[in-house]
């Protein structure tokens, strides 16, 4: 998820920097950057069963933060991202497959001996390199996923990481080195409006968890000077914000 959506009264601010896929598949697409592509946009190809069979199983999206699992349905594919709904790909060619609902394209990685290695989600500009793992390893993220939603533990450190964001985009000044580099690209590109709108909520005065999404997000009402900020965070397994989303509190 990759992606900061602020909204404010009267508009709405949003950056995507990850795929939708990434994560609605993202953490949403959160959808306002996703169309529906035109049916003469690209053409479907023709891929042996048995190709198609060698590309099924399971991929780690953000070293362990979700499993893209890939199934085979008659002469496409369809994908599936922890905690979303199903997005069917159709191939281009023997590697490439593209989504018909919504601008993204999977490319699959062999190694030199023909063996499936990895994947790679476009969309938006942007990639995603999902590398093939094991059933027990693809189990083990999900049932750690499982867990946290279960227990509603916040991950670490995710508090002070959105106190840190808030503050840096109050100011003008968000260090962007506790960003990822997807994240911290899409705020640049924002940042005026973003300062705008966060500067006129006023100073934190209280951060509150609310809980865990099942995929793996952490939920936080703000109480800010000028009134409360809805937020969900997410932190890669260095402790970066990978994706943030913001909207007026109750």
């Amino acid at each position: 998820m990759t992606r900061i959506l602020v909204s404010f009264p009267g508009r709405w601010l949003m950056l995507t920097a990850l795929p939708m896929a990434a994560l609605a598949m993202t953490f949403t697409a959160f959808a306002a950057q996703i169309r529906p592509l035109s049916a003469s946009s690209r053409q479907v190809g023709n891929v042996p069963a048995g190709v198609l069979e060698g590309y099924a199983g399971s991929y780690d999206f953000l070293d362990g933060r979700a499993v893209m699992t890939v199934k085979v349905d008659g002469t496409h594919l369809v994908t599936r991202l922890t905690g979303q709904g199903p997005v069917g790909f159709y191939p281009e060619r023997a590697t490439t497959f593209f989504a018909k609902l919504l601008k993204a394209q999977i490319t699959f990685v062999e190694s030199a001996d023909g063996e499936t290695t990895a994947l790679v989600l476009r969309q938006n500009g942007h990639a995603v390199t999902a590398p093939r793992i094991d059933p027990a390893t693809a189990a083990h993220i999900r049932d750690t996923l499982r867990a946290r939603y279960e227990s509603q533990t916040p991950a670490p450190g995710s508090a002070a990481a959105l106190r840190h964001l808030i503050e840096g985009l109050r100011s003008g000044q968000p260090d962007y080195a506790a960003m990822t580099p997807q994240l911290a690209k899409a705020t640049r590109e924002q940042l005026a409006q973003l300062h705008a709108g966060l500067s006129r909520a006023g100073a934190i005065e209280s951060i509150r968890f609310l809980g865990v999404t099942r995929t793996g997000v952490d939920v936080y009402d703000v109480e800010q000077e000028h009134g409360m900020t809805h937020w969900h965070i997410v932190l890669d397994g260095d402790g970066k914000v990978s994706g943030a989303f913001v909207q007026p509190g109750p």
